[in-house]
């Protein structure tokens, strides 16, 4: 029976890992579709101009010193080939999965012979952790999800070697050493060590008659990790600890970045406090001072009923020593916009929460019912939070991939690209400090940059933004580019080959070509507008939800026109099915920018959602005047004055 029952505790823990990783699959898989973003194309062009033993050494070019992560692209750069998107954000999610393993594996020793909800709690709270989206949905945030792996191998470890396995003692001494090298908190594996051995079972201890000379003979090689960081770091000459003691003695910043970082300890109940804080009027500093009180509180009851007053200080220990590297180190402006560095604190927020669970009062009837409960009310926000973030990043990142592949897809073009997304966020927060947006493309990395990480080519590609065609949206946006007027834009224009501008919806954004702006033309006009320009030619190609009309435009003279186009596409009946006014290029070039004798490729979507059902469409064009409305004069190539100033600009058919 015994044996029986040993079998089915090895099953249970094996089930719940598989559990653990179906939801961590279920809601980050998403991301493997992502590109290459934010600090990813200045981290590869690094590791492309250096060899492996100048990125083991810290670098005047960085304020951190991290170079495990780089050694691993360097490597991968040399055996798989080119930095591979989905393969780096799989990496990602195999070490978030496997850090979760790690953590209900060092639960599960921990509090050995006590409740079985442990290991599951702790687990899928770490795996649902709300801030853990930035860390894992990066690829430049390796260094936290590597971190905690060889923080986790080497606590592991050492519970395994504290019983007198000297083997498994140097594999903690080993991990030890290699944490600070990808992570700064890895430079806290010693008090992590120390904090341990202090809430280890107390049995487990006294078994061992262990002596305090024995303990120091465990932990004083932890040690050789953080020293032999420090001495490289600094001795190098890197310009990381430039500032910190004046950062250190910042009071306000650092009540700031405290009040963060209770907060990601606080988390399930700061939902609420952000709720209360927009209906009462709540200051960020109450919000969060109430949700902190009332976690305090609950927690604590929870703990007292089972005497887990050590665990209790090992879930917060563990938070505050993996916080302080940050916490002294980083300005709270960087703080507030890198939820990324709760990564690693999260291991001890996830045991404190989840074991949490295991003190609620329960009897035989209700306990289940409690438990699940309780632990569906930590995560199912955290959920919601987290396939909201993802939802923005893929918001962000459809327009950017799009940009990738038309740069790819034409290589020998110079491209434009007008507006893209380089961040997000939504107008409502769900926690009461911090910005739960998407940075996505920063300004001080470049399109070139950008292409060449996602593709590997060199093209000639720029971005701009232009905003005397942006909307308001449901959400907050920013684009990327320096900002031009009309002007500017549209020497802009007539400098590249094409121009695409990103239009933004409601639900999406959509990277649409815009044309171009040529100085040579052959054709006889299908059409002459009052003001000197000629729609030359119209094509249209049908698409899965809609009609990419073709407008060719000439200029005769300078032309003083600033007149909007509208192209209206009709069935076979006479209907309306769709159209699209504006100006030329996605409304980023007036006719009055042209000179005599351009030819302008005007792009225009027309919307069909749907599809265009088969049938016969006929496609006419005009131009109005914006103020007014009043259309312009425009006489077909006979020089008879077409109806209602509209020129049927082109009729084709849609197969049955």
């Amino acid at each position: 029976m015994q044996a029986a029952s040993g079998k089915w505790q090895e099953w249970r823990f094996v089930l719940i890992g598989l559990v653990v990783a179906a939801v961590a699959a279920f809601v980050y898989g998403p991301g493997l579709g992502l590109p290459f973003y934010s600090d990813d194309m200045y981290h590869f062009r690094w590791v492309e101009t250096h060899d492996a033993a100048e990125l083991l050494l810290p670098s005047s070019s960085f304020a951190s010193y991290r170079p495990l992560p780089s050694l691993i692209w360097y490597l991968w750069r040399h055996t798989v080939g080119f930095y591979s998107p989905a393969g780096f954000y799989a990496l990602n999610l195999l070490l978030h999965i496997a850090n979760s393993w790690l953590v209900v594996a060092l639960t599960r020793r921990l509090n050995a012979g006590t409740s079985t909800w442990l290991p599951w709690a702790a687990g899928l709270v770490f795996v649902l952790y709300p801030f853990s989206y930035q860390a894992v949905l990066w690829v430049g945030a390796l260094t936290h999800l590597l971190g905690a792996f060889l923080i986790l191998l080497a606590l592991l470890f050492y519970s395994r070697g504290r019983r007198g396995d000297w083997g498994w003692m140097a594999a903690s001494w080993l991990a030890g050493l290699l944490a600070p090298f990808a992570n700064e908190a890895g430079l806290t594996v010693v008090g992590l060590v120390l904090l341990y051995e202090w809430a280890a079972p107390r049995a487990a201890t006294k078994a061992q008659t262990a002596t305090k000379a024995k303990m120091i003979t465990r932990i004083a090689p932890t040690l050789t990790g953080p020293v032999l960081y420090l001495a490289v770091w600094l001795g190098w000459g890197a310009r990381g600890p430039a500032g910190l003691l004046e950062r250190m003695g910042q009071v306000e910043q650092l009540l700031q970045k405290a009040t963060y970082f209770a907060q990601g300890v606080t988390f399930p109940l700061q939902f609420a406090a952000a709720r209360f804080a927009d209906q009462w009027s709540w200051s960020v500093g109450q919000a969060v001072g109430w949700g902190v009180a009332i976690s305090l509180a609950a927690l604590a009851l929870c703990y007292a009923r089972l005497g887990w007053w050590r665990r209790f200080g090992l879930g917060w220990g563990w938070a505050a020593l993996t916080m302080l590297p940050p916490l002294v180190a980083l300005s709270a402006a960087y703080v507030d916009t890198a939820p990324r560095l709760l990564y690693i604190p999260s291991v001890g927020v996830a045991c404190l929460w989840g074991w949490a669970v295991a003190g609620l009062p329960s009897t035989q009837r209700l306990g289940l019912a409690l438990r699940t409960g309780a632990l569906a009310l930590i995560l199912l926000p955290s959920l919601a939070f987290l396939r909201q973030r993802i939802a923005l990043f893929e918001l962000v990142a459809r327009p950017a991939q799009q940009a990738v592949e038309v740069s790819q897809a034409s290589p020998d073009d110079s491209l434009l690209f007008v507006n893209l997304p380089a961040w997000a966020a939504y107008k409502e927060n769900a926690f009461p400090v911090s910005v739960e947006g998407v940075a996505f493309l920063p300004g001080y990395v470049g399109m070139v940059d950008f292409v060449w990480a996602n593709t590997g080519l060199d093209v000639d590609v720029q971005a701009a933004t232009f905003a005397n065609i942006q909307q308001d949206q449901p959400y907050w946006y920013g684009s990327w580019g320096e900002a031009q007027d009309w002007e500017t834009l549209g020497r802009a224009i007539r400098d590249v080959d094409r121009v695409y501008v990103a239009l933004y919806g409601e639900e999406e954004i959509r990277l649409v070509e815009a044309g171009g702006v040529g100085d040579s033309a052959t054709a006889r006009p299908l059409a002459r507008f009052d003001g000197g320009i000629s729609l030359l030619d119209a094509q249209a190609t049908p698409e899965s939800d809609g009609l990419t009309v073709v407008l060719i435009w000439s200029t005769e003279e300078h032309p003083e026109v600033g007149d909007a186009v509208f192209a209206q596409l009709f069935d076979e009946q006479g209907r309306l099915v769709s159209q699209a006014d504006g100006l030329a290029l996605a409304n980023t070039f007036p006719f009055w920018l042209c000179q005599a004798g351009d030819v302008v490729r005007d792009v225009r979507w027309l919307p069909a959602p749907g599809g265009l059902a088969p049938g016969e469409y006929r496609l006419l064009v005009g131009m109005y005047n914006i103020g007014s409305g009043a259309r312009r004069p425009v006489w077909g190539d006979g020089g008879t004055r077409f109806a209602d100033d509209v020129a049927p600009a082109l009729s084709f058919g849609v197969d049955r």
